[in-house]
């Protein structure tokens, strides 16, 4: 692992047990056993290794799938949903989320994440949504209301994944075909 990795993943490990607010410099420095000074030199203040490590592990990133449009609009809508869900509530998702999501409010750093990972989650959302329209000739009204409302669910899901919440897949699938029966057109869908 590099020292940057080294430095930003003990930066993460320490904020999740602790809190954002609560991580010093010479609590990284002992946690990754790395020297201040050389820590300073990739990072010029606490606030920059912070932002550094908030954006490289927030989550959101990269939840694109490879999409085969023969299935029904559901099971890709599913998919999507399921995705996202992975992403967030494992591993270093799972503490990144966990860090933004109980420091937002009070820490500008986390809140500028927290901002970027809903526009991220938003955007890739979108993304899919349009391709499903482009692929499967179908028509999702309102547009952008459908999107949002998608993301939204996707974000509030993961909070309650995260709160300890068992969610079954029923709840995900009566979330996926409300969301088709309300934004989803009828008779728009290929067969």
């Amino acid at each position: 692992m590099d020292t940057k990795t080294k430095i930003l993943r003990s930066a993460l490990n320490a904020a999740s047990e602790t809190g954002l607010e609560a991580v010093t410099m010479d609590e990284i420095a002992k946690r990754s056993e790395i020297r201040k000074p050389s820590i300073y030199h990739y990072y010029r203040h606490r606030e920059s290794l912070l932002r550094a490590m908030l954006e490289k592990y927030a989550p959101g990133r990269d939840f694109a799938l490879s999409i085969d449009f023969r299935r029904p609009t559901e099971e890709l809508l599913l998919e999507l949903l399921g995705g996202y869900v992975e992403q967030c509530a494992k591993g270093e998702g799972r503490k990144i989320f966990r860090v933004i999501e109980g420091s937002h409010l009070y820490s500008e750093d986390a809140a500028k994440v927290y901002a970027a990972e809903g526009e991220r989650r938003l955007k890739a959302i979108t993304a899919f949504l349009k391709k499903l329209e482009e692929r499967k000739v179908v028509v999702f009204s309102p547009f952008e209301t459908a999107c949002r409302f998608y993301s939204d669910f996707a974000h509030a899901l993961i909070v309650r994944v995260l709160s300890g919440e068992k969610i079954g897949k029923s709840e995900a699938e009566g979330f996926v075909s409300a969301f088709c029966r309300a934004f989803l057109e009828k008779g728009k869908e290929r067969k």
